[in-house]
C-alpha cells in the first residue's frame, strides 16, 4: 500500500510542475485593471480522479487484509491439530510396543520387594529389586534375579536405563522427545552364571543418578549361552 501512494504522490507532482500547466496563457489585449482569463485547468480533475483512486486502493487494501488474517489464523488452528494427531499417534505406537514387548522390558520400582516376570531370548526369569543405597554420586542398586528353569546361563548382561518419570497425562510429542533425550543407559555383563532354580544376587550402580531419576528404571535381560545337564 504504501508504494502505491508513493507512485500516485510521485504522479501528482509531475502533474503540478510540468510545462504544460505553467505555461501562460494567450489572451486578447489586456489592460491594466484586467483580469487574465486562463483557459479551463485539467489538473484539477485529474487530482480529483487521482485522489478518488487511491481511496479506492486503499479500501481494497484493508478489505483484502482481512482475508489474508483470517487463512493466517486457519493455518495455526491446522498446524496446531497436526501437531495434536502426531503426540497421539506417537503415544498409541508407545502403548502398541509396550503390549507387543510386555516382558522383554520390565520397569522396576525401587520401594517394592515384589518380583517381576522378564524374558530373556530363550528363558523366563523372575527379577525383585532387594536393596537400594547411596553410591559415589549415583545409587546401588542390589537385584536379586531367579531362574525357574533347569538350565544354567552364562555370559548374561543386564540393560538398564533410567529417568525421572514422565507425566504421561500432559502428553505431547515434544516433551516426550524431550525426555526420551533425557534417559541415561548402560549394560552390566554378570560375571557369574545365572544358576538353575535359584535367586542370583545381582548388583547395579548407576552413577551419575539423582534421586528424582529414578523415576523410570527399566531392565531387560539377554542370555546368549545355556548350560544343560548331559544325559549319560
Amino acid at each position: 500500500m504504501k508504494r502505491i501512494v508513493v507512485f500516485l504522490s510521485i504522479i501528482f507532482w509531475t502533474l503540478l510542475v510540468s510545462p504544460q500547466n505553467t505555461k501562460t496563457p494567450k489572451s486578447s489585449e489586456s489592460t491594466p485593471g484586467n483580469v487574465i482569463q486562463h483557459p479551463t485547468d485539467p489538473t484539477g480533475a485529474r487530482l480529483s480522479a487521482l485522489e478518488k483512486r487511491v481511496n479506492e486502493l486503499e479500501k481494497a487494501g484493508k478489505v483484502s487484509e482481512k482475508p489474508a488474517n483470517a487463512t493466517s489464523d486457519r493455518l495455526a488452528a491446522l498446524e496446531k491439530k497436526v501437531s495434536a494427531l502426531e503426540g497421539s499417534v506417537s503415544f498409541s505406537k508407545y502403548l502398541i510396543n509396550q503390549k507387543q514387548n510386555k516382558y522383554e522390558t520390565i520397569q522396576l520400582d525401587p520401594s517394592s520387594r515384589t518380583f517381576q516376570r522378564i524374558d530373556g531370548d530363550v528363558s523366563t526369569f523372575l527379577v525383585l529389586v532387594d536393596d537400594v543405597s547411596p553410591y559415589l554420586n549415583g545409587y546401588r542398586i542390589k537385584l536379586k534375579i531367579g531362574n525357574p528353569s533347569d538350565a544354567q546361563f552364562s555370559n548374561a548382561k543386564l540393560k538398564v536405563r533410567w529417568a525421572r518419570s514422565y507425566d504421561f497425562s500432559n502428553y505431547s510429542a515434544e516433551s516426550y522427545k524431550q525426555w526420551e533425550s533425557s534417559i541415561q543407559e548402560k549394560e552390566v555383563p554378570l560375571n557369574d552364571n545365572l544358576v538353575a532354580g535359584s535367586w542370583n544376587s545381582v548388583t547395579v550402580d548407576l552413577v551419575p543418578c539423582a534421586a528424582n531419576e529414578m523415576g523410570f528404571l527399566e531392565l531387560s535381560i539377554t542370555t546368549p549361552s545355556v548350560i544343560l545337564h548331559s544325559m549319560n
